[in-house]
């Protein structure tokens, strides 16, 4: 690398090499020490730098430049400088080389009409007309990766050819693969994950080209951009999910811990997010440096952003509840010879950012996904900060500014969190379920299931509504049904019908399907609380001596169990932890995944919908908490068990 000294280098003394070597890394740039840069400097470097983000500061990357460009993004730097005023007076004839190679070089200036372009269709073509010249190569061509996403994000863009452009640019890139350092196959990877298209095998080709790289050059916004970008292509697709090189994320979330402690609270949320989605175990300390870096109040945090917090907190709660029940780990968790850890922001953490996002401008999907994570997490919030994030997506629903993906997670996370919905938010529901089905027939099943579910927990079930989503899921092919959601459907069904009897019906075939989907999914779930489990089962075969103690068996209503129950489908089952017929007795043995993570003394809504559906059959309930020291099991179930 030449690095310029205090002798200004002459243009003799710079390669072409060189020239490309400087213009291509913040790092590279910081090399040219005290020089400061002239205006056709500035233009050069930013045309020619083809990982530039409208984030990278001039000073950040080394320069100690003077006047109105200093400490400016690149991309402003470049709007400020491209034209070079002929008052300019170049400071060193570096900058004169600058200008020079500017002017005469075609890919450098197809770089910069790509970044000034306003249409999609524009950039595609300049592109076009690049390889049809010999000027393509990776700086341009990052560039129009770079710009055919940034205005395919825009409003309706999508309309304006995104898709035509992604057409064209996207068997380029595959063809210039081996040619692409790693910020260029950053690019690629941001277009590809925007516009949803990759096939298994250009994944990994991508990744055989990054690993080739050296990760080192990335900044932070660009290892987020990665981790984030990674995660959004495979996510919904098994090809790419198992195509995914573990190692590779692994060495990239290594390098994106290495810049945490600078970074802005922007990319510590996206990558943090993509990070967990991605199976990366993190520690208790990482997660915490990681979360303070989150909570830096620089001005970038977003609802967004908020929402990705939260989701990651409850991803990483998951994979431990994963790893603790039955071993098991992601890929990339298994390549980092790491295992999940119980790790948790804290409670304050959580608070200061839920009362932040509440202070920001917040969408159907940011109020949806912030419910729904709280749900997974666990964590109860304050009444006034629940009621504020559904009056967000109740307006939105009014407006139509929501998706269905947003009204199954909003439905979800009201039911997780056991927070009641007005009569008319109800309704407004119900006709957003039936608009969905009818947009998007094969994914109707899940509409139905999500909304029969979370009413029936919420308790918000007339019969007339139950026959509305019965209806729907009647039009629905059984083919159509997933096995989770026929398992939602029949806990659904089970719970309405023991309030309102047998004007609660479903269609044979289907309620058949569900039931036995439902018996699948309780046997091949393991305990929870296993040693727990055992314990309480021979406390309460003391407690209740003669009796005959059923583990893990099913029950019903009118006293069923076993065998009796099931054959009672229509009517419902549900598998409970420890039972004694004879005294139509079930203990159900809650451990920690049955309560509130911020308050273990109160348990979870659909913790309270199950005990509440067994008492309907008759059943008497005793539900024996973890936070309930071994030696007073005993006395605590001889105190609640019936007498005989």
């Amino acid at each position: 690398m030449f690095v310029p000294t205090a002798i200004a280098p002459t243009a003799a003394a710079v390669s072409s090499l060189q020239l490309d070597a400087m213009a291509s890394s913040p790092a590279a740039i910081g090399a040219l020490g005290d020089v400061a840069p002239t205006a056709g400097d500035l233009s050069c470097i930013c045309v020619s730098h083809n990982g530039s983000t409208d984030r990278t500061d001039v000073r950040s990357a080394g320069h100690a430049a003077a006047g109105p460009l200093t400490g400016m993004p690149f991309q402003q730097c470049y709007a400020t400088a491209h034209g070079r005023p002929q008052s300019a007076a170049p400071v060193c004839c570096l900058a004169d080389l600058c200008w020079q190679r500017s002017e005469r070089d075609p890919a450098i200036e197809y770089s910069r009409r790509i970044k000034e372009e306003s249409s999609i269709t524009g950039v595609a073509l300049l592109v076009q007309s690049a390889e049809s010249e010999g000027a393509l190569n990776q700086i341009n061509l990052a560039a129009a990766l770079d710009r055919t996403v940034k205005l395919d994000k825009q409003a309706n863009s999508r309309e304006r050819g995104g898709v035509a452009a992604w057409a064209v640019l996207r068997p380029l890139s595959m063809t210039l693969l081996q040619e692409l350092d790693a910020w260029a196959l950053v690019a690629l990877l941001r277009a590809a994950s925007h516009f949803g298209s990759f096939s298994a095998d250009e994944l990994k080709a991508w990744q055989a080209a990054l690993k080739s790289q050296q990760l080192e050059v990335l900044p932070e916004v660009a290892a987020s951009n990665t981790l984030l970008s990674l995660h959004t292509l495979i996510a919904g697709s098994e090809a790419l999910k198992a195509a995914i090189d573990a190692s590779l994320v692994v060495r990239l979330v290594q390098r994106w811990l290495q810049l945490v402690p600078g970074m802005l609270s922007i990319d510590a949320c996206q990558g943090l997010y993509g990070a967990v989605c991605l199976g990366y175990p993190f520690s208790q300390q990482e997660l915490n440096r990681i979360t303070q870096q989150a909570l830096k109040v620089d001005g970038r945090f977003t609802a967004a952003n908020g929402a990705q917090l939260f989701r990651a907190w409850s991803l990483l709660d998951a994979a431990w509840r994963e790893w603790d029940i039955g071993r098991q780990q992601s890929a990339v968790a298994a390549s980092s010879k790491r295992q999940p850890q119980a790790v948790f922001p804290g409670n304050a953490a959580v608070e200061e950012v839920l009362w932040r996002v509440l202070s920001l401008d917040m969408n159907a999907r940011d109020a949806s996904q912030i419910l729904l994570a709280l749900g997974h997490l666990r964590f109860r919030p304050p009444a006034a900060a629940a009621a504020a994030l559904v009056d967000v997506y109740v307006r939105c629903l009014e407006k139509q500014q929501y998706t269905n993906n947003d009204l199954n997670a909003f439905l979800d996370g009201c039911a997780l969190l056991g927070r009641r919905l007005s009569p008319a938010a109800v309704e407004s529901c119900l006709e957003a379920v039936g608009a969905a089905c009818s947009s998007n027939p094969p994914n109707a099943p899940r509409y139905i299931s999500t909304a029969a579910w979370a009413l029936a927990h919420l308790q918000q079930y007339d019969i007339e509504a139950w026959q509305q989503l019965a209806g729907l899921a009647a039009a629905a092919p059984i083919a159509d049904w997933s096995a989770v959601n026929l398992c939602r459907l029949y806990q659904s069904y089970m719970h309405v019908r023991a309030e309102h009897g047998q004007a609660v019906q479903l269609p044979v075939q289907l309620l058949t399907a569900a039931s036995a989907a439902a018996l699948a999914q309780e046997t091949s779930r393991q305990s929870t609380t296993r040693a727990f489990h055992s314990q309480v089962a021979r406390e309460l075969e003391a407690a209740c001596p003669g009796e005959a103690v059923e583990v893990g068996q099913q029950v019903g209503p009118g006293g069923r169990s076993r065998e009796a129950a099931l054959k009672g489908w229509e009517e419902g089952w549900l598998q409970v932890n420890l039972a004694v017929p004879s005294l139509r007795l079930v203990v159900q043995t809650d451990g920690r995944y049955q309560y509130f993570h911020n308050d273990p003394e109160v348990p979870l809504p659909t913790t309270l919908a199950r005990d509440r559906l067994l008492r309907s059959w008759g059943w008497h309930v005793i539900s024996v908490p973890f936070t309930i020291p071994e030696p007073h099991r005993a006395e605590y179930l001889k105190q609640r068990v019936p007498s005989q």
